[in-house]
């Protein structure tokens, strides 16, 4: 896992946005990320460190259904969720 996502992008506690880094040499490795206009007015997005990190991590902060990267659904555990569970039931 640490090939495709820094550890900060699963331990930061903030609630930072998190994503593939914006510089695509960088091979789409999760980093923390901070989206901001531009002088200019254009939307960018920046690889950014963060100093607050959690001991604990939830998989569902990004593993969660429909998010925009077709990541697999895990609970917060970071298990695979059974059938009833995954239909809301």
């Amino acid at each position: 896992m640490a090939d495709t996502v820094t550890c900060m992008a699963c331990h930061e506690a903030t609630g930072m946005e998190v994503g593939p880094h914006p510089d695509e040499e960088m091979g789409g490795k999760w980093v923390t990320l901070v989206s901001e206009m531009s002088r200019s007015g254009e939307m960018t997005t920046s690889a950014v460190t963060s100093h607050s990190i959690n001991w604990l991590v939830e998989c569902d902060r990004c593993h969660f259904e429909g998010n925009a990267y077709e990541l697999p659904v895990l609970t917060a555990d970071g298990e695979v969720p059974e059938a009833e569970e995954a239909e809301g039931n």
